[in-house]
Formats: C-alpha cells, sequence, structure tokens
C-alpha cells in the first residue's frame, strides 16, 4: 500500500536519495536496482498491453481529423499502423499519449513510480538512468494530460518562478488537501507560475489514489493521462493555454 500521509512516504524515498547521490557514479547502478521494481519484461509488456487494450476498447479514430474511416497500413516496431482515407495520415494505437515519440519504453515503469512518489528531476534522472532533460519532457507529457482530464485550471499573471520552497501556494487547493499538498511541493523549490496548474493536477491526482497499492497508482496514471488524445511536441508542452 502507498502509506498515507504522503509524508511517510517521502521521508523514507529520501534517505536511499541521499545515499544514492553521495555514491560514486560508478557505484550508482547497483543502488538504483535497489529503487527499481517492476520493470523486468514480463512487466513492462503488461503495463503496455493494458495501455494497448484501453486504446483499442474505443472505436478506432485518425487521431487528426477524427474520421473513423481507416484501414491496417502495416506494422512498425510490433506496433500496428493505420491510415486515414479522409486526410491520408499515418498513426499507430500511442500516437498522441505520453508514450508517443519516446525512445525508452522500458524506463517509463520506474519513472511512473518516481512521478507517483513526487521525486524532483534530478532524483528522477539518477533513478531512471536518462537525463533529466528527457524526463522534463516526460513529466510534463504526463502532468499536463492530467491536467485536461481533471478540467482544472488556474489563471496565472506572470511567467515567472514561484519559490514553492519557502512559500508554497496553499490558496490553489483546499483546506483537507493543504497540509499534504505543502509538504509534497516543497520538494520542488522552485516551479514556473504558468506550470502551477499541472502541479496541482498531479497532486491531487495521486492524493487521490494514495491508499491504493504502488503498482495500481502507477498504471492509472499512465492509462488515464493517455485516455487523452493530445499532440504533445516539445513546443506545446512549454506552452500553457
Amino acid at each position: 500500500m502507498i502509506k498515507f500521509p504522503l509524508s511517510y512516504k517521502r521521508v523514507t524515498n529520501r534517505s536511499l536519495m541521499r545515499t544514492i547521490l553521495s555514491t560514486k557514479y560508478n557505484k550508482r547502478p547497483s543502488l538504483r536496482q535497489s529503487y527499481i521494481r517492476y520493470t523486468d519484461a514480463e512487466s513492462i509488456k503488461t503495463l503496455f498491453q493494458k495501455l494497448l487494450a484501453s486504446k483499442q476498447a474505443s472505436t478506432i479514430a485518425c487521431p487528426h481529423c477524427s474520421s473513423s474511416h481507416i484501414i491496417g497500413h502495416g506494422r512498425y516496431r510490433d506496433r500496428q499502423r493505420y491510415k486515414c482515407k479522409s486526410c491520408s495520415r499515418t498513426f499507430n494505437d500511442y500516437t498522441n499519449t505520453p508514450v508517443h515519440r519516446t525512445h525508452y519504453p522500458d524506463k517509463w515503469i520506474p519513472f511512473l513510480k518516481c512521478m507517483v512518489q513526487g521525486e524532483s528531476l534530478r532524483v528522477s534522472a539518477i533513478c531512471v538512468g536518462i537525463s533529466y532533460v528527457t524526463l522534463f519532457y516526460w513529466r510534463h507529457k504526463l502532468s499536463r494530460a492530467i491536467q485536461l482530464f481533471l478540467d482544472y485550471q488556474i489563471h496565472t499573471h506572470t511567467d515567472g518562478y514561484l519559490p514553492v520552497g519557502i512559500h508554497p501556494p496553499r490558496y490553489v487547493v483546499s483546506e483537507m488537501e493543504s497540509s499534504h499538498f505543502i509538504f509534497w511541493i516543497r520538494h520542488f523549490n522552485w516551479i514556473k507560475e504558468k506550470y502551477l496548474g499541472r502541479y496541482v493536477s498531479w497532486f491531487r491526482f495521486v492524493f487521490s489514489r494514495s491508499k491504493n497499492v504502488l503498482v495500481e497508482t502507477m498504471t492509472d496514471f499512465l492509462l488515464i493521462s493517455s485516455s487523452i488524445s493530445i499532440d504533445q511536441t516539445y513546443r506545446t508542452i512549454k506552452s500553457v493555454s
């Protein structure tokens, strides 16, 4: 079970992260293994089979023009491709999902765990084993989709940074969520004000599932964020409509 409140989980996890950060670089892989779970080939296959099943459960429509006039268009890397007869564009089952255009499908499970546990990009990069710049875009792919799923909007006035580590914006959550949110968001120290709505949505999604089993929350995170069809590129991820 994910421990409740969230603070218990964060404190326990930080002790391990301090050990990893203070360890010589060539010794980190062995420590990383003590953090990563559910990353064997069978678990990864199971996760993506669930994602595929959730996408194919509904009528397949073109993600570019919404037409239902679709035909098969071969396979690429074991993925079924489709072609739209209306706009002539091709796509697959993962188009317009967070995993679209990503090259490390095996890294998504440890990253989802980092997201559920609210880890920083630096810690996530060490645990997952890829660049924190790449993980920045993965984080915002997920949080942007979750924000749309929750239909949560917050109006910001500047494009500056918020010192959430010193002055957490408690006004954006309810009184019941306040203490947990303050502890959770302080971990990030500074965030861009325009992304505040994404962070609140991310927190609320995890907080609402704080009593669930960890792997269930990780799976929900990916499946629900993938249920929102949204074309996410480096440019659109950074923009806030």
